[in-house]
């Protein structure tokens, strides 16, 4: 449930119905199946949101030189947050994307420690103001105020969690 106030009259306007068709029209537009990630969910503590997850071969997970006796898998969140939701003088909303990599095994943040240290991994990072969604028309921006596709977005967050590491001088850094 997303509140608006009108400040003339004081009277909390309940926008419950735009609220579930913005939320519709988001992640329809997304489609990570085509990445090979399962089917979308909502986020239950969010009103504009989803999340997906991809599960990874054992092929991969030896091309990421970690344990390969336990399953590994990517989750992608994507959301707006319900404060910038319910601002009605912020036209373009900023989407939230989370990318973490987990043991699907053990999903505790000590087993993510655990992997963190490993090079060939797909890194975990969070963007918070690269990409924004303007819900009036179902249009999707980038932080240079550019048109882009929902999908354009997934890709470039998926290369991201895939950057490759090299060897730069010594060290081994994500470039």
């Amino acid at each position: 449930m997303v509140f608006f106030i009108n400040r003339r009259n004081l009277v909390v306007e309940l926008f419950i119905m735009e609220v579930s068709e913005i939320r519709e029209k988001f992640i329809k537009s997304f489609n990570t199946q085509r990445l090979g990630f399962g089917k979308q969910d909502v986020l239950a503590d969010k009103n504009v949101g989803f999340f997906a997850i991809k599960e990874y071969s054992k092929k991969d997970i030896n091309r990421f030189k970690i344990n390969p006796e336990y399953k590994y898998a990517t989750k992608f969140n994507f959301f707006i947050k319900d404060r910038d939701l319910a601002n009605q003088l912020l036209q373009l909303k900023p989407i939230v994307i989370e990318c973490h990599f987990y043991n699907l095994d053990k999903w505790d943040i000590e087993t993510i420690k655990e992997i963190d240290h490993k090079l060939g991994k797909p890194i975990n990072f969070i963007s918070n103001d690269d990409f924004f969604y303007n819900t009036q028309n179902n249009i999707f921006y980038n932080k240079c105020s550019r048109q882009v596709s929902a999908n354009s977005i997934l890709d470039k967050i998926y290369n991201a969690h895939f950057k490759p590491t090299k060897k730069i001088r010594g060290l081994f850094l994500h470039t």
